[in-house]
């Protein structure tokens, strides 16, 4: 894990001067630098710099709202990263909404049998088990993790994953 930060580190100057490069060269709209911002977010969160990913998450996400629309895959894509840092920092609840907003417009969009929409579903899922959301939770676990197993294998990291959600589900209903 140091080796894979150190990595991160090396190249967050590249990161930051692609991010200002497109920005000047192609206007904060352009796709280009909406990829390279997220690109920069995320490297921050994997950098447990919270504090620069989150704002940086919610204006690429804005961007995209207004300029490619909230059905685009990108901005769902957004959308779900910003929830899943909202979750991990202990806003649960201001995270459901991102995720609920996510995996209802995934369905509408591109189908619930998508992986797509099971992975933003299972993130979903996951949330709601932070909130004691034990039903919902197992309706969105279970179902998506069906489609996450057919469609990406059962030793994929993602069905491993959702089944690790769905018995921490099970469990905290059963705790109930």
């Amino acid at each position: 894990a140091a080796s894979r930060r150190g990595d991160l580190e090396t190249a967050e100057p590249f990161l930051v001067e692609a991010s200002d490069g497109f920005a000047a060269t192609y206007g904060l709209d352009h796709p280009k630098a909406l990829i390279a911002q997220n690109n920069l977010a995320y490297l921050y969160e994997d950098t447990n710099r919270d504090d620069l990913a989150e704002p940086l998450y919610r204006e690429v996400l804005e961007t995209r709202l207004r300029v490619i629309g909230p059905s685009h895959p990108d901005t769902l894509a957004g959308m779900n990263n910003l929830a899943m840092l909202l979750q991990r920092t202990g806003r649960a609840e201001e995270a459901v909404a991102y995720f609920k907003q996510c995996a209802e417009t995934a369905i509408e969009t591109i189908g619930a049998d998508h992986p797509f929409t099971a992975i933003f579903e299972n993130n979903y899922g996951d949330c709601l088990i932070d909130l004691d959301r034990y039903d919902e939770a197992l309706e969105l676990i279970s179902r998506s993790g069906d489609v996450l197993t057919a469609t990406l294998g059962p030793e994929h990291e993602r069905s491993v994953r959702s089944r690790g959600r769905l018995a921490r589900a099970e469990a905290g209903k059963a705790a109930e």
